[in-house]
């Protein structure tokens, strides 16, 4: 086909009477919370239907779309999305048959190559686009997953984003050598530092 469908409740892939179907989605991102690094992320689709006519050498996979195709996703066209290089092919590959599955999930977890593409995306177009698409599939083999159009919520793609807290900058220890004392000649003096402390650890007091 050369049509897109944003509006089908249905991302298909695969080969149908002889047209090439890709899967395409875009996933609004959030403004990061404060202090926080990006540690993790995960995309997952759920199955619309079993897959059919699929082969054993079928590949079907997720791809990070470039930047470039953001800011005007919802014009750009079929021949745009097709032949665009993608920046990350996601892992694993499903390979084979009996790869999606009605009401099943795929899950793709990112690496750290795909994690600095996210990044990017976050600091920059606030958007990630990608596609699903089959290599070295048979004449008739199609998958199909839920989209965002679906009216079934808990079936809709999900980009799940993982942060930790920024580590505290270093502090200093805080020393305390107890009451005051005065001192009239010579002879032992003893001190209590037992209300020293480090806030990044304990306190060894000799």
């Amino acid at each position: 086909p050369t049509i897109k469908y944003f509006t089908a409740a249905y991302l298909q892939t695969g080969l149908v009477s002889g047209a090439t179907y890709l899967g395409a989605a875009q996933f609004p991102l959030p403004t990061p919370p404060a202090q926080a690094t990006l540690t993790g992320a995960a995309l997952t689709l759920t199955g619309y239907a079993n897959g059919s006519g699929n082969t054993a050498s079928d590949e079907w996979s997720a791809q990070l779309l470039p930047t470039s195709l953001d800011a005007g996703w919802s014009t750009t066209n079929y021949t745009t999305i097709a032949g665009a290089t993608p920046d990350r092919t996601l892992t694993p590959v499903l390979v084979g048959t009996g790869q999606v599955v009605a009401n099943q999930s795929n899950t793709w977890d990112f690496t750290e190559a795909d994690l600095a593409v996210l990044a990017d995306r976050i600091a920059g177009s606030h958007a990630l686009s990608i596609r699903t698409r089959g290599d070295n599939i048979g004449a008739s083999s199609r998958v199909s997953w839920y989209s965002a159009s679906t009216s079934v919520v808990a079936k809709k793609p999900t980009l799940t984003l993982s942060y930790a807290p920024d580590p505290l900058p270093d502090q200093a220890p805080y020393a305390d050598a107890g009451r005051w004392q005065t001192v009239t000649g010579l002879g032992p003096v003893t001190l209590d530092g037992s209300a020293s402390f480090d806030a990044e650890g304990a306190v060894t007091v000799a």
